[in-house]
Formats: C-alpha cells, sequence, structure tokens
C-alpha cells in the first residue's frame, strides 16, 4: 500500500509540474500543424485583414524540419502557468519543445548537436555562432510605427553570464529610412530602453549587467534559468512603404545551453485596424445594437490605401 501510494504521490506531483508549465506545440491545436511562415500569419501579425507578409524564409534545426518535433521553432500557449503571454511563438537555438518548465536541475538542451549560425548574428557575438534559427519576411505597415512584445531566456543565465558564451538574438529591420547598424544588414531593434542591445551580458544579476530587465530562475513554466522581462521592439517606418525584418537567435561559441526568444501572439501590429469615435478598437465580430447610425474610422496613415467594405461577405 506504501509503494502504491508512493506512486500515486509522484504522478500527481508530475502532473501538477507540468500544468503550471507553458506547453510548446500542443497536441490537438490548430497552430500546431502550421509552417513557420503560416503561424507568423496567422499568430504573430495583427493588423486586419489587409496585413500581410510576403518573401517569407526560414533557418532551423536541419536534422529536425517542420513538422519534426525536434524542430526549433513553435507555438506555445501558457496554459495554467504564469508565464506572461497567453500564446505566441518561440524560437529557439535547441528543441522547442524542451523550453518548457519546470527546469530540471540540467541544461536540457539538443544533445549538444549544432547546425550553422548567422552572419548577422557573427556580428553582434563579435564571433562564431551556431544553431541559428531565424524567421525574416517582408512587409508594409500602415501606420508611422511598427512594435511587437517580447521575452528572452536562456540557460546561460546564471552561470554564464558575463562570458563569451553570450548568445545572441536580435530583430533587424531593413527598408526606406533605416540606417543599418554597422556590418549588419539592417538596424537591431531588439534594445533596451537606455539604447543597448539586448544580451545575457547586458541584462543579468551579476556584476556585468544590469538587473532592472532580469527575472532570476528557477521557473515552473519555463526550463530556462532565467528571463528578460517583457519587452518592446519597436521601430518608426513609413506608411506604404516595404520593410524587411529578420527575428533570430544562436548560441555563441558552442552549441550547449540553450536560449530562446518568446514572441507574443497578436503584438506585430501593422497599423491597420478600424476603431470607434472613442477610438477604441472594433474587433472582429463586435455587435452593435440600439443605434441606427455607428461611425467607423479605419485607423491608418498609409498615402495610397484604398477601403473595400463587405457585407456578408460581400462587397458593397
Amino acid at each position: 500500500m506504501r509503494l502504491i501510494l508512493s506512486i500515486l504521490l509522484n504522478i500527481f506531483i508530475f502532473q501538477f509540474a507540468l500544468s503550471q508549465s507553458i506547453v510548446v506545440n500542443p497536441t490537438g491545436q490548430v497552430e500546431s500543424t502550421l509552417d513557420a511562415e503560416e503561424l507568423t500569419r496567422e499568430v504573430l501579425i495583427d493588423g486586419g485583414e489587409c496585413s500581410d507578409i510576403s518573401n517569407f524564409t526560414l533557418k532551423e534545426n536541419n536534422q529536425a524540419p517542420f513538422p519534426n518535433a525536434n524542430r526549433s521553432w513553435g507555438y506555445f500557449q501558457k496554459g495554467n502557468s504564469d508565464f506572461p503571454f497567453e500564446e505566441g511563438i518561440v524560437l529557439t537555438t535547441g528543441y522547442a519543445h524542451k523550453v518548457q518548465g519546470p527546469y530540471s536541475g540540467s541544461a536540457d538542451s539538443d544533445g549538444g548537436y549544432g547546425w550553422t549560425g548567422d552572419a548577422d548574428a557573427n556580428v553582434l557575438a563579435g564571433g562564431t555562432t551556431n544553431n541559428a534559427t531565424v524567421f525574416e519576411f517582408d512587409f508594409v505597415p500602415f501606420g508611422d510605427e511598427i512594435s511587437f512584445n517580447y521575452i528572452f531566456s536562456s540557460h546561460e543565465y546564471p552561470t554564464f553570464a558575463c562570458s563569451t558564451f553570450n548568445d545572441v538574438f536580435a530583430f533587424i529591420i531593413s527598408g526606406p529610412g533605416i540606417t543599418p547598424d554597422a556590418g549588419l544588414s539592417g538596424k537591431n531593434i531588439a534594445l533596451l530602453p537606455n539604447g543597448l542591445p539586448v544580451t545575457i551580458n547586458n541584462v543579468n544579476d551579476s556584476y556585468c549587467g544590469d538587473d532592472t530587465y532580469y527575472v532570476p530562475g528557477n521557473f515552473p513554466y519555463i526550463s530556462h534559468r532565467g528571463r528578460t522581462t517583457v519587452l518592446t521592439a519597436s521601430s518608426e517606418v513609413i506608411p506604404g512603404e516595404t520593410y524587411r525584418i529578420k527575428l533570430l537567435v544562436a548560441d555563441t561559441q558552442d552549441t550547449w545551453y540553450d536560449s530562446a526568444v518568446f514572441l507574443e501572439a497578436g503584438s506585430f501590429s501593422l497599423g491597420s485596424s478600424l476603431i470607434d469615435l472613442e477610438g477604441l478598437e472594433v474587433e472582429d465580430g463586435s455587435v452593435i445594437c440600439g443605434v441606427d447610425e455607428y461611425t467607423i474610422i479605419a485607423n491608418t496613415t498609409a498615402p495610397d490605401a484604398t477601403f473595400q467594405w463587405y457585407f456578408n461577405d460581400n462587397l458593397v
């Protein structure tokens, strides 16, 4: 009887721990079956039916390409955990599903298997990078600023803060009016409010960094030992022009101790939305009752925008 109770208790503790974790590529979710381009379009981008992306390219673990369960990117949900984002996309330098919590007491990774790095990541890291996962695509903004919310986390925290194992990530934008950073294909907008890049060596609670934006582990919801607070990447843009953005994360020097970037669902706003006279967004499926007239404003500053209105899916 004692043995049975012990087994049941262990099962309960294990299930309870899982319930407090995020879930990556959860079974039964449509988003878990989407390829990288579809996932970006359906989960990350916000801005109405006109907001879209094109010329999508992907760099990933070439030994576990989509739809392999060990792919280096995926869709996540917070589940019953306290993770700050309800859902979104995660890019990793290992197996994406291994960012699920809790922290196990070891640096779960891809077993040290390495694939190639990235040229921009090499410049930012000041050395050789490996295991780069990169989403890159073109987009057309409808407002004069784009932004999205993210969290960076890593197994390099806290032991390897202030070291050369400074895993790198970046959000690099290029296009009209954008001045590229030295040596990069565009401008890195993964920056702290003080203008410094968000890196392990810049954000930590050790001697080399600032702990203002650092949250120490261990966590029940992710396996990494440290993460940043919720941060926002933003850039001024010219409405109606075409821009390219590169979302990347990579290991520096080695292929162990993985890192990840979490992108909040719907936070990449391209500035196209419908609002009412009070400036509140009119969501899809909104029902307006008790009035004969209701003013809706197309909230866009794109100079060449054209408008089409539909009723029951018929152009009016």
